[in-house]
């Protein structure tokens, strides 16, 4: 089945356009979340491993993005391993 075009050349069933770009959105609050548990869990394996540098990097990017809900219990363990990794 070929994609449908509308008239301004989009790509009605894959949100792209004709030249190929597509639209970038947010991961939701959710999708976030579990970026930040995960990347948590991957910094306290390196540094159990003695890779604090590298746990850091991992981590604090993502923990960067958040700017509210800072009462949560993920967020409060990325901050203990955070200052631990200082």
């Amino acid at each position: 089945m070929r994609p449908s075009k509308s008239h301004e050349g989009r790509d009605v069933l894959s949100g792209g356009n004709r030249d190929g770009a597509h639209n970038m959105r947010a991961p939701s609050s959710g999708a976030r979340a579990w970026e930040l548990r995960t990347a948590t869990d991957l910094a306290r394996l390196l540094a159990d491993r003695g890779q604090r540098e590298n746990a850091r990097a991992v981590l604090r990017p993502v923990f960067d993005q958040f700017v509210e809900g800072f009462d949560t219990a993920d967020l409060k363990s990325a901050v203990r391993l955070l200052e631990v990794l200082s």
